[in-house]
């Protein structure tokens, strides 16, 4: 079984985020926005350091709880 790097894993529902920003691939991530509202529910040592998976970002533009 593989691990999955601490940086692919969504802050919030520590799920795969499926980032590919380090790879050469273009990433999900940099065509969707993201919610600046999202942002400010995270911990300051978490913000800018793991994608926010698409699961989550759609919950919260629900109005669900994340």
């Amino acid at each position: 079984m593989s691990k999955i790097k601490e940086s692919s894993l969504c802050p919030i529902c520590e799920n795969d985020n499926y980032c590919e920003i380090d790879s050469e691939k273009e990433c999900w991530c940099l065509s969707t926005e993201f919610p600046k509202n999202l942002f400010d529910a995270l911990a300051d040592n978490e913000k800018n350091q793991r994608c926010i998976c698409q699961a989550c970002i759609e919950k919260f533009k629900l109005g669900k709880a994340v």
